[in-house]
């Protein structure tokens, strides 16, 4: 798995939005370095929270961090739209 980057890996941090995964920051890189990857991800849901344990982190091991947000765009914020319909019609 050396040559695999995870590109979209979420922490517990975003348990606070939407629960995605319960592993830690430290967890997640550890296990990444265990795995011979020679990058980790750091991605949360419309936040950069999991930068301030990743980035440190990384450097603390060595590793190279890949920081992403998970962000959604939308034309007004207040309307809702019902896509599931549509998509499934």
């Amino acid at each position: 798995m050396k040559n695999y980057i995870n590109y979209h890996s979420h922490s517990s941090i975003s348990n606070l939005s939407t629960p995605d995964s319960t592993i830690s920051n430290k967890d997640r890189t550890l296990r990444a370095i265990e795995l011979g990857q020679s990058v980790v991800s750091y991605v949360e849901h419309g936040s950069a929270i999991s930068f301030l344990e990743g980035i440190p982190l990384s450097q603390e091991y060595n590793i190279k961090p890949l920081l992403g947000s998970e962000v959604y765009f939308v034309v007004n914020r207040f309307e809702k739209i019902e896509l599931m319909p549509i998509l499934f019609y």
